[in-house]
């Protein structure tokens, strides 16, 4: 635990998409931080990142950024393939890590710092942002208090258009395609809201102008539910799951402020009284919502509530959101997807259940 009064100092590593629309507007207004440095291996990105964040120091390489003697916190924001070396280093040090998803692109290197983790006195916690929206947390809540009874279905979609991709979003090895960049917050999500693992995964993909452009996943989870879910970096934004029980539907749409609905099965769908409901559910969401939409609206909200919790059990102890052993399992069913993909076939996931 550290003094409360000092403010933490966190260098982020990685200058790409992620830290300057997700991570570092949110890192500049929450209180009681410093970012310290930035680091990343094209040195005018560094530069640039640093200038438009009004950061003191800029490194090319992510060793000089661990050299200064006052960093708390490290920020793993680089491609994918390249977050075992960073975390680790990150870990030896002493310093505690958040890692964005995926946690790594193959097992070997998520035990590799699920190692480092275990021995170093820092914390570590995986980017798994939808853990700490408000409206997955409510869900999840809802779905633990039987409001659905048994359920049986789940049904995800998670899709949006990227124009120009790096080099290393287009490949599988190195992280890329929408099975990592995308379906993997799905996968998590799944387990969270029904407390259960996924068990097997059958999936398709759709490679064009980069592998993985578009892919279809149905997944089996040890509660006896069945998931399916589409998923496109190709396309029209959103990110919604609706959760089918034997009591009703509850729906999720990441994206929209009032974006919780649950209708019992005993409600007639697109009735007058189901569309008064929806008015009365806005009218009661619309306050919530403008509030969130001056901090960049509910789904920018998520980022700023993850980095709020996390740097929280940095300071004063406790669990974090999403373990490095979550993350591993994260990437167990994105590896299990990708293989049935290229197998045309479903895939069994091995280990114990672990929620």
């Amino acid at each position: 635990m550290l003094n409360e009064a000092a403010p933490l100092r966190i260098g982020v590593v990685g200058c790409g998409r992620v830290a300057w629309k997700r991570h570092l507007p949110v890192l500049k207004r929450l209180p009681g931080v410093e970012i310290a440095g930035v680091a990343d291996l094209d040195p005018e990105r560094a530069r640039r990142t640093a200038a438009a964040f009004g950061i003191s120091r800029w490194h090319q390489d992510a060793r000089a950024l661990l050299e200064h003697p006052s960093l708390d916190v490290v920020a793993v924001c680089v491609p994918a393939q390249s977050h075992a070396e960073v975390a680790v280093a990150a870990l030896d040090s002493g310093r505690s890590v958040f890692i964005e998803k995926p946690l790594a692109t193959t097992l070997e290197d998520c035990d590799r710092i699920l190692e480092s983790a275990s021995r170093s006195p820092g914390r570590a916690a995986v980017g798994f942002h939808l853990r700490s929206h408000r409206l997955l947390r409510e869900a999840r809540r809802l779905v633990g208090q039987d409001v659905l009874g048994w359920v049986e279905v789940i049904r995800s979609v998670h899709t949006g258009f990227q124009g120009e991709l790096p080099e290393w979003r287009k490949r599988r090895a190195t992280g890329g395609g929408v099975l990592f960049e995308q379906a993997v917050h799905h996968f998590d999500a799944w387990r969270v809201l029904l407390g259960a693992e996924v068990t097997r995964v059958f999936a398709t993909t759709r490679s064009c102008t980069s592998e993985d452009e578009s892919a279809a996943v149905t997944a089996w989870l040890a509660s006896g539910a069945v998931a399916c879910g589409a998923f496109s970096q190709r396309t029209a934004s959103s990110s919604e799951i609706e959760i089918y029980g034997s009591k009703g539907l509850l729906q999720l749409s990441f994206y929209r402020f009032d974006g919780l609905r649950f209708e019992p099965f005993s409600a007639a769908s697109g009735s007058l009284g189901s569309r008064l409901v929806e008015l009365w559910r806005l009218a009661r969401a619309l306050p919530r919502g403008i509030v969130e939409s001056r901090h960049g609206g509910i789904y920018q909200s998520s980022f700023f509530e993850e980095w709020r919790h996390f740097l929280g059990v940095v300071r004063r102890g406790g669990e974090v959101r999403c373990t490095v052993s979550e993350g591993k399992r994260a990437v167990e069913i994105t590896l299990a997807a990708i293989q049935s993909a290229s197998l045309g076939k479903p895939v069994e996931l091995a280990g114990e259940a672990r929620l």
